[in-house]
């Protein structure tokens, strides 16, 4: 199942075992917090008068401040998760549920309403849903901000996408949520776009995400592989 808008194929110019660091793509810059000032010398007293006060040291408050030039450190959190976590924020989420498929449509887009700019990560309930059925039931995500206009996540594991592999070909869907990405996002409406994976590959991009054990359900293939993204299974929770 899938939940957000694709951009078009054309928009990829990556080759598919390229790095996303070296996908020429802009990424928010290593950050290195720096301590404010230090308070200038207290002037010397003339005869009689006291001497002057030291400056006050230079202002650091602003380093506990979001920002999307301060991205996540360390890796991606765990792809699956039991529920969502305690310090996920009161969010929204519409319509009711967005889809994508092999070849039409293979994006979608929807609203996700957030109370502050930040780094989130972002799960919903399982998004694949055909357990063995349908073996490519792969997607990714894309939320543009006035900050992050591609729509791009922290983490990538292809190229600049992070593709949320399709996790239940062996049996029955997990009974979990599954992440989907970590997003620069900004207080109010941010635009969610799910695109399906089919469309990427047939593209030339990331063909080892490719399942072709079962031939009529490849992305060459005239196989739905349904990805859905529900509003009431989304979770957003802040970066610490």
């Amino acid at each position: 199942m899938l939940f957000f808008s694709l951009l078009a194929c054309s928009d990829y110019e990556l080759d598919k075992d390229q790095d996303a660091s070296d996908s020429g793509e802009f990424r928010p810059d290593d950050v290195h917090d720096d301590d404010g000032g230090d308070g200038g010398d207290g002037g010397d007293g003339g005869d009689g008068g006291d001497g002057g006060d030291g400056g006050d040291g230079g202002d650091d408050t602003d380093r506990d401040t979001p920002s999307w030039d301060e991205p996540p450190d360390g890796e991606p959190p765990e792809e699956w998760v039991d529920d969502c976590d305690e310090s996920a924020v009161s969010s929204s989420f519409s319509p009711d549920e967005i889809y994508v498929l092999s070849w039409d449509p293979t994006e979608m887009s929807g609203t996700l309403t957030v109370p502050e700019d930040n780094w989130y990560h972002v799960y919903d309930t399982s998004i694949m849903e055909s357990g063995s059925s349908q073996t490519n039931e792969t997607s990714f995500v894309r939320i543009p901000t006035s900050a992050n206009p591609a729509g791009t996540p922290a983490y990538a594991n292809c190229g600049n996408e992070w593709l949320i592999e399709d996790s239940d070909n062996s049996g029955s869907p997990p009974a979990a949520m599954v992440y989907i990405g970590t997003f620069w996002l900004e207080a109010g409406d941010n635009e969610v776009t799910l695109h399906h994976y089919c469309a990427l590959y047939r593209s030339g991009q990331c063909g080892t995400f490719h399942i072709t054990s079962d031939s009529g359900s490849t992305c060459d293939s005239s196989g739905v592989n349904s990805v859905h993204l529900t509003a009431d299974g989304v979770c957003v929770v802040p970066v610490d």
